[in-house]
């Protein structure tokens, strides 16, 4: 991850839970496109982090985005089983 997320933890107390809460508003998760996921990252890291700048560093292809997909389908699947757990 680009430092400027890291910092404080904003990536993890702020960045995640925000992508969390909008791919759990989708009919569908699992069938998020790349380009839907960056746009839908890129507006809420502006929002969190305005002087962030540029989104370079996170883009399909690079680790940076290898990693925000497997966290966000890793956090989805978690939410889906701890669901299905408390029922």
């Amino acid at each position: 991850m680009p430092s400027a997320l890291t910092v404080g933890k904003t990536w993890t107390r702020d960045i995640m839970p925000a992508l969390l809460v909008w791919a759990g508003s989708l009919a569908d998760p699992w069938t998020i496109s790349d380009d839907e996921l960056m746009q839908s990252l890129r507006i809420i890291i502006l929002t969190i982090a305005p002087d962030f700048g540029d989104l370079n560093d996170i883009h399909p292809g690079t680790a940076s985005f290898n990693i925000v997909l497997f966290t966000l389908f890793t956090l989805l699947l978690d939410s889906l089983f701890l669901g299905q757990a408390c029922q």
